[in-house]
């Protein structure tokens, strides 16, 4: 979605994080490294990390889980 040069359908997203994207372009966001610990080239590894996570964030109602992920590859 950057600058508006994304293909229409991706546009027309309407998830909350992509609402907020339209709206506050790449200024509205902060992006953080969770880790670089090489370890998490390992997928099952790295995918229990994020399950870990994306539960923690839900627990605490004073932050917003944009997760909407519905399956793990």
């Amino acid at each position: 979605m950057h600058n508006g040069t994304e293909k229409p359908e991706q546009l027309r997203r309407t998830s909350p994080i992509c609402m907020a994207a339209k709206e506050l372009g790449v200024t509205g966001f902060r992006f953080y490294l969770v880790s670089d610990d090489p370890r998490l080239n390992d997928k099952i590894l790295r995918q229990e990390c994020e399950r870990f996570l994306f539960e923690w964030c839900e627990k605490h109602a004073q932050l917003i889980s944009w997760n909407f992920q519905k399956s793990w590859r």
